[in-house]
């Protein structure tokens, strides 16, 4: 055989390209820019579909987490109220303005209550700031009435202020408030 029927140039010894070779490369080349026209506008096509189920699921994740958030305080406020169905006698020196007793086990009784009832408005408010609704505008008026009618929580407020976050110290402090008591 010679080297042109193996397409080598026998003077160079180099392949020679035949046209056929030559049309097969160049249809390889459109069925690849073919393939390319459908398939990337496909992909992104799929891309944004997955994108708008991933923010989807972002958001019902979110609404997850505040639903989860509410549950907890609320959770904590029954617990609260169960304290108060357990001894009774605590109601008055927070909804009815009665005075904290003066020593004993009544006054560390109550002053341990209004320490859980500062600690869950504190933690209501912070939490609650990311729910969505009037849900923490509720909490802030119940807050400042329970605040306003209890000289037990503002006599430990006054107290103790400086361990609370901001969210608490602008609600029961306010523009008009100083976390002092009011006087005799």
């Amino acid at each position: 055989m010679r080297g042109e029927d193996w397409g080598v140039h026998a003077s160079y010894g180099q392949r020679q390209h035949s046209p056929g070779a030559a049309m097969k490369a160049e249809w390889v080349s459109a069925v690849a820019v073919a393939f390319s026209a459908v398939l990337v506008p496909s992909a992104v096509f799929f891309a944004a579909l997955q994108w708008r189920a991933t923010a989807r699921q972002s958001v019902h994740a979110a609404k997850a987490a505040d639903a989860a958030i509410y549950q907890n305080i609320t959770q904590q406020f029954f617990e609260i109220n169960r304290m108060f169905l357990r001894e009774p006698r605590l109601r008055a020196y927070f909804y009815d303005g009665k005075p904290p007793p003066r020593r004993g086990r009544g006054k560390a009784r109550v002053r341990i209550m209004a320490a859980m009832l500062l600690d869950f408005m504190d933690t209501a408010l912070l939490q609650g700031g990311t729910i969505p609704g009037g849900y923490v505008t509720a909490w802030e008026a119940f807050f400042r009435d329970l605040y306003g009618t209890s000289p037990m929580l503002q006599q430990l407020w006054a107290e103790t202020r400086e361990w609370y976050g901001p969210e608490i110290r602008q609600l029961l402090d306010g523009p008009d408030r100083t976390g002092i008591p009011p006087g005799p």
